[in-house]
């Protein structure tokens, strides 16, 4: 008579996990079966990995701020820190203690140490929430197959026999936005952000091939109300009536009504204080010179996201799949200072790319075999503005050698500073990978080994420091410090306006110049092998054994 069929339905195996389902064979006619309605358990018994799995429901439906998967990174258990691309996760290390990857492909930023990221908006480069099958992060007890203490693995869709498709726009807007706090005069700062795009998958052969594929846009208009303290038209013009003596640093005399002469004012100092716009408040402090300027300096994100996948069956033992991920930034203005004419990020783009090709092949029913290769490119860009202005024509001295221009760095003591970012060049980052999992189910062991090679090539342009990268001494465009030591009295403290009359007459406190950085080329080679054991040893106790060898 043979044995009663046993059907397990509706089985959730999520990524990167094992999932046990009992089933007892009873004797019995052939014609009789018993169906069984099955689902994971909440709670993992298979492995000691502790970490978040969220499926695309829970996904899609989660009121997530801004609807990215960085928000599901920095809610879940164990993160303690507000990165969404290298999140410290349960005492992770900073540096490369995070490990991504997008259908099996690593999707990290290795010049940074961490995920695939976005300068400034907080956004990693991953797929569209809408494009994610499964997402789980990883935050204590990874397994041997990842090279990092934690890792976080984004699965994407793919297609089934059916036809489903979507379409969506989301949008937030200045309309029910409250007015700064410090800038109630100004009208609203400016906040539009659209959010749109569409799914689409179905079958080109039935139950063979199927297809998934999305596109994600962002269109976000923001700003930073940001204060600064700017000199009045008439200080640019050398008039510093009504503010602290100012004297004559070659006679050490007053200047006479306290105006300095248009004839000393250096050339240099007239052309980039023609970068200032004028205050457009009261103020405080001697005449309204300090926190006198409030400004809204907009932010400009521009994102598009692509993805597509096919997979194809062969039979029951055969399969494959191949998925690409696209996702660049551009335009990117930056807001870093409280005049849009300088000293922002021009262009603090991205552009990420990837590829991927998995086979799938069943030896055994107990037996399974994964084989990948996989491509995968990252590359930033950080440029700040007035990238035609050459230093060199106001300081002929400067080194040079950089690709691109923008204001020297001009600090002036309790006044607004001028000066431009610098940066670089798109920095290419390119990843080639191959790798073979091979996963053995025997009694109560889950043994699974396999090999992990890849490739990196990093190219790092040249660098130029300028005001606010912090590098350089944000020298490369010349830089220049005054305080005010050369028109004060010496009676007491330098005030702002001593600072500003040092700039006018081009009287620095003290001058840097640097190079830029070199092109540093970086060539890595990645060897990998491990071998796990997931052992249910009982109903309450499973045991992890594994070990990990690599060489670079």
């Amino acid at each position: 008579a043979g044995f009663k069929q046993s059907i397990a339905k509706g089985v959730i195996v999520p990524a990167q996990r094992s999932v046990r389902v009992d089933l007892t064979l009873e004797p019995g006619a052939v014609a009789q079966s018993v169906e069984v309605q099955a689902t994971a358990p909440v709670v993992n018994s298979e492995n000691a990995t502790i970490g978040n799995i969220l499926d695309s429901r829970t996904i899609v439906t989660l009121p997530l701020n801004g609807r990215t998967l960085d928000r599901l990174i920095r809610i879940s258990a164990g993160v303690t820190t507000d990165s969404a691309s290298n999140p410290r996760v349960a005492g992770s290390s900073y540096w490369g203690g995070v490990q991504f990857n997008v259908d099996g492909v690593t999707y990290n930023d290795f010049g940074n140490g961490g995920g695939a990221y976005s300068f400034a908006s907080g956004l990693s480069t991953v797929p569209s929430v809408d494009a994610v099958a499964e997402f789980k992060i990883d935050s204590n007890n990874a397994k041997a197959e990842y090279e990092g203490s934690t890792s976080v693995t984004i699965v994407t869709k793919s297609g089934s026999n059916e036809w489903h498709g979507a379409a969506y726009e989301f949008n937030r807007n200045r309309a029910y936005a409250a007015r700064n706090g410090r800038a109630t005069a100004l009208p609203k700062p400016p906040l539009n952000r659209n959010d749109f795009g569409a799914t689409f998958g179905g079958r080109i052969v039935k139950d063979r091939t199927f297809f998934f594929a999305g596109y994600e846009g962002l269109r976000e208009r923001s700003s930073t109300t940001r204060t600064a303290s700017l000199a009045t038209d008439a200080m640019k013009s050398g008039n510093f009536a009504g503010l602290p003596v100012l004297l004559d640093p070659l006679s050490r005399a007053p200047f006479p009504n306290n105006a300095v002469p248009s004839g000393r004012i250096d050339e240099r100092s007239k052309t980039l204080a023609g970068y200032l716009p004028s205050p457009n408040g009261p103020g405080i402090g001697p005449a309204g010179t300090l926190n006198n300027y409030i400004s809204n300096i907009g932010n400009i994100y521009n994102v598009n996201r692509v993805m597509a996948r096919v997979d194809h069956r062969f039979g029951p033992n055969d399969s494959i799949f191949s998925s690409i991920n696209y996702s660049k930034g551009s335009p990117y203005f930056v807001s870093r200072t409280a005049v849009a004419g300088f000293g922002n990020g021009g262009d603090f783009g991205y552009l990420t790319k990837s590829g991927q090709l998995t086979y799938n092949h069943n030896f055994t029913a107990r037996t399974l075999n994964e084989a990948r290769i996989a491509w995968f490119y990252h590359g930033s860009i950080r440029q700040g503005q007035n990238l035609t202005f050459d230093p060199r024509k106001l300081f002929p001295d400067l080194y040079g050698g950089y690709s691109f221009g923008g204001l020297p760095t001009f600090n002036i003591t309790s006044h607004q500073t001028i000066g431009d970012y610098g940066g670089f060049e798109r920095s290419p980052q390119y990843t080639a990978q191959y790798i073979d999992n091979i996963t053995h189910v025997r009694g109560r062991h889950t043994i699974k080994a396999g090999i992990d090679f890849a490739n990196y090539r990093n190219s790092t342009p040249p660098f130029s420091g300028g005001f606010g990268s912090g590098l350089l001494q944000e020298a490369t465009f010349g830089r220049f410090d005054f305080d005010g030591r050369f028109t004060n009295s010496g009676t007491g403290a330098a005030q702002p306006a001593h600072s500003f009359g040092d700039f006018l007459l081009g009287y620095p406190v003290r001058t840097y110049r640097s190079t830029p950085t070199s092109l540093s080329l970086f060539y890595q080679s990645r060897y990998s092998a491990y071998v796990q054991d997931d052992i249910q040893v009982s109903k309450r106790l499973s045991v992890s054994i594994g070990l990990r060898y690599m060489v670079q």
